[in-house]
């Protein structure tokens, strides 16, 4: 039975409105995964990059456990923890803390500002703007913060978003470290 014109352009266009969903379909599928994995991407870069760099390290430490391969890498990982993590632990505390008592000291006027040497004024160029507002800052503090509160509220909060990004960070190179162990023992 030949087929005419009509039959051909409705098989054709329902085989190309099937093949056009399910295009849609995968490629709506692939923009979930890609937003869920983006978050992790710089997490499992770290992880791989480790994994690379530390995989002749774990080589020889298997081969003195003698062969045994995911005690070589539970090793690994509690070493790294152990020498990036106890210093950032002891940073962090000593950093809060700090902060704390800066904070407290300058809600009960405690703090006090030594007065500039007068050869500060005599240093070229920024001399005399450093010796003036320095010495201000020295005679009356409270005074001084409620004049240049906005500038000092900009560069605290940079401060503090710079040492957020930094704590964030080694968080997340030891959570990639983490993640390495994991794959290495999956491996094992």
């Amino acid at each position: 039975m030949p087929f005419d014109n009509t039959t051909i352009r409705k098989l054709l266009s329902k085989d190309l409105t099937d093949v056009l969903i399910r295009i849609g379909l995968i490629a709506i599928l692939v923009f979930f995964c890609v937003r869920v994995f983006a978050p992790f991407s710089g997490l499992m870069l770290w992880a791989l990059i480790l994994a690379v760099a530390l995989y002749p390290l774990h080589l020889r430490l298997a081969g003195f456990l003698r062969g045994r391969q995911a005690s070589a890498a539970t090793i690994l990982v509690v070493v790294g923890l152990l020498l990036i993590g106890t210093p950032m632990l002891i940073l962090g505390g000593s950093f809060a803390n700090r902060a704390e008592d800066t904070y407290s000291a300058l809600q009960k006027d405690h703090i006090t500002i030594k007065r500039p040497d007068p050869s500060v004024a005599d240093w070229p160029i920024i001399g005399k703007r450093v010796y003036d507002k320095w010495n201000a800052a020295a005679t009356d503090l409270p005074a001084y913060l409620k004049q240049y509160q906005p500038q000092i509220k900009k560069i605290l909060s940079a401060a503090l978003l710079a040492a957020a990004d930094t704590a964030g960070s080694v968080l997340m190179f030891l959570a990639s470290l983490i993640i390495a162990n994991i794959r290495a023992v999956a491996l094992a």
